[in-house]
């Protein structure tokens, strides 16, 4: 059981960080001041990366611990 814990965390992890790097460079590309009405700032995509994040971790998690499950029975 510990090993499917452990496998589970690094898969989450290795997302983690490219989900890191992608975000950063999204909020980087983004004008602090936004120029038009729809135009989002920095906080506005931090915030929605940030919320995509949380989401599609918890989905993974889930996922993962499913097929594991599945393999192991």
């Amino acid at each position: 059981k510990r090993k499917n814990k452990s496998t589970i965390f690094i898969k989450w992890l290795k997302f983690a960080i490219g989900w890191a790097v992608v975000s950063l460079f999204f909020i980087s590309a983004t004008p602090v001041y936004p120029g038009g009405f729809l135009d989002p700032d920095r906080e506005q995509v931090s915030i929605w990366m940030s919320s995509l994040f949380l989401i599609i971790s918890l989905i993974l998690i889930v996922i993962w611990q499913v097929k594991e499950k599945r393999i192991s029975k």
